[in-house]
């Protein structure tokens, strides 16, 4: 008998008043089984998710660390979530502007070691990306931003001239443009308060 059969059994019973479970799973199950019951909004247990690489591997910690900053910021965690339609499941803050922007400089870096890049162009796509980070410790956000645009730029005509593959470069703009599109809103946010 599994636990939702049991927990039915021992309710009609009387013999229990409460039952705890995950959050999403529960809630449909109370909701199907008991539409007088009631979930509480108390957490009974949290239980959080966390990508692992087996040891030794240390050098895909960044791509997974990219990859899942990239879920969040694009919305893809959060489709995932809608999808299954999840209750009470929380996705944590992208990390700040600054860290989005070192995942693209390790990113550039492990293209220039794989001899994807040479130094030199290596060299022009992490210029960008310190300039934004320049620009972006003194507050010049909309410097910053075009920092941003001039390195999509040069991916996009590393590209077009064969330099990098649609699969070597796919996630670089991808990710820059998830920078720049919170960076945006966030201004857009700090304006309107300025003008109410």
């Amino acid at each position: 008998m599994n636990t939702r059969s049991k927990f039915r059994t021992l309710i009609a019973k009387g013999q229990v008043n409460a039952f705890a479970g995950s959050r999403s799973a529960e809630a449909m199950f109370i909701a199907s089984s008991f539409p007088s019951g009631r979930m509480l909004p108390d957490n009974f247990l949290i239980a959080n998710i966390a990508a692992g690489l087996p040891l030794g591997h240390d050098q895909g910690l960044g791509y997974v660390d990219e990859f899942i900053d990239w879920g969040k910021t694009s919305g893809l965690v959060q489709l995932a979530i809608g999808r299954s339609q999840l209750i009470g499941v929380s996705i944590p803050p992208p990390p700040p502007i600054e860290k989005r922007l070192a995942f693209l400089q390790h990113h550039v870096e492990r293209l220039v070691t794989k001899g994807v890049l040479t130094e030199g162009q290596g060299r022009a796509l992490a210029v960008k990306l310190e300039g934004a980070l320049d620009k972006l410790s003194v507050g010049e956000i909309d410097a910053a931003l075009h920092k941003v645009a001039a390195f999509i730029h040069r991916v996009g005509a590393f590209r077009n001239a064969g330099i990098l593959s649609e699969g070597q470069s796919a996630s670089l703009p991808v990710i820059a443009r998830d920078v720049v599109v919170p960076a945006t809103q966030s201004e857009d946010d700090a304006t309107e308060r300025d003008e109410n």
